[in-house]
């Protein structure tokens, strides 16, 4: 899923270029200044872009982009550091030893962006717990892929790891770190990574794949197919008890074009998208109990939903289509506002918030 979602960057880069010509005036000599710092709370969208991507930060209250953010080269993969409020991506533009080699820490209120070179290329996915950045690269080694940990404060290289070569998603949840990786011929496992020392503990072995990983009512929600085969219109939503491992409740996703991807806890409401880059595609989210996985019925969008996000009471969904930030009713999926992005047809979007 990883290599996947490079090449859809890079493909959607391509895809993009009119529209990065268009605003090459509009995005020269960096960030555009706001006329006072913005108070927040804020929506913090990434686009990819030609060569390098853009962090678009939305003040969500007043319904305006308040700053834009032009990172030094492409990025796959961004993060919200809750102690610092600070914004990490993975820089990982550039193909094979052209690749870059830093993790972006970025003050979205101020607008600066602060480069950690890592000691090694291609980071691709990143997650933060606990004030440490935990960096993926592509970089494979003879004891796995390789793993750099920065302290996101002070930007510091604290050390590093290794995990288990063809990982697959990359996520914190419930105050761990999460992966997917195959253990040899097998289903991709679902795994927690002790964070010190990296010991890797195989959660979920039995399983089907796991696709997305969220935190929903303090426990794990896992995303995926129904089976191992991957059944296009088959999917199915579980929660896992973080301590324990054992899954709590279960229940198949009907609606959705796709297996689902990606989800985010709205209060009550677990809403459960299916966008991976390729279509066919929902303009829907099945929506859940979040404590018992309760269907809720579905919520339809105005817009293609590829990135989602939380606010307050609120859901934030980024439209691909049209290139906007949608501030949406998780009870009705009302659209209460939207957000020009200044980009349209994205393959790819991240979203996060800083309150």
């Amino acid at each position: 899923m990883r290599e996947r979602r490079k090449w859809w960057l890079l493909i959607g880069s391509v895809m993009l270029f009119a529209v990065a010509l268009c605003a090459v005036g509009r995005l020269a000599g960096g960030s555009a200044s706001p006329v006072s710092r913005p108070s927040g709370p804020l929506g913090v969208v990434l686009l990819p872009g030609v060569g390098s991507s853009e962090l678009v930060v939305a003040d969500i209250k007043t319904g305006r982009v308040v700053r834009r953010i032009r990172l030094r080269s492409l990025v796959t993969d961004i993060a919200v550091d809750a102690s610092t409020g600070l914004v990490v991506a993975a820089q990982s533009g550039g193909i094979g030893p052209e690749a870059d080699d830093a993790l972006s820490v970025t003050d979205v209120r101020t607008g600066q962006v602060r480069y950690v070179t890592l000691p090694v290329i291609d980071p691709g996915d990143v997650a933060c717990v606990g004030g440490r950045a935990y960096v993926l690269h592509s970089v494979v080694e003879a004891s796995g892929s390789v793993v750099s940990v920065v302290d996101v404060k002070s930007g510091r290289v604290l050390g590093g790891g290794r995990v288990p070569d063809r990982v697959g998603l990359w996520s914190a949840a419930a105050g761990a770190l999460w992966t997917a990786t195959d253990p040899g011929g097998g289903a991709p496992a679902l795994t927690r990574i002790g964070l010190d020392g990296f010991d890797l503990s195989v959660t979920d072995a039995g399983g089907p794949p796991v696709f997305g990983v969220t935190e929903a009512a303090g426990l794990v929600a896992l995303l995926g197919p129904a089976r191992s085969d991957e059944a296009p219109s088959e999917g199915l939503v579980r929660l896992m008890d973080p301590v324990s491992s054992s899954i709590v409740a279960s229940a198949p996703v009907m609606r959705l074009a796709r297996p689902p991807m990606q989800a985010v806890a709205v209060g009550k409401r677990l809403m459960v998208g299916d966008w991976n880059g390729e279509e066919p595609e929902s303009h829907i989210l099945e929506v859940f109990d979040s404590s018992t996985l309760q269907p809720m019925g579905v919520v339809s969008l105005d817009g293609a939903p590829c990135a989602l996000a939380v606010w307050s009471d609120r859901l934030l969904a980024v439209d691909r289509v049209a290139g906007r930030l949608l501030v949406v009713d998780p009870a009705d999926g009302r659209t209460l506002g939207a957000i020009d992005l200044g980009a349209k047809g994205l393959t790819f979007s991240d979203v996060v918030v800083i309150e």
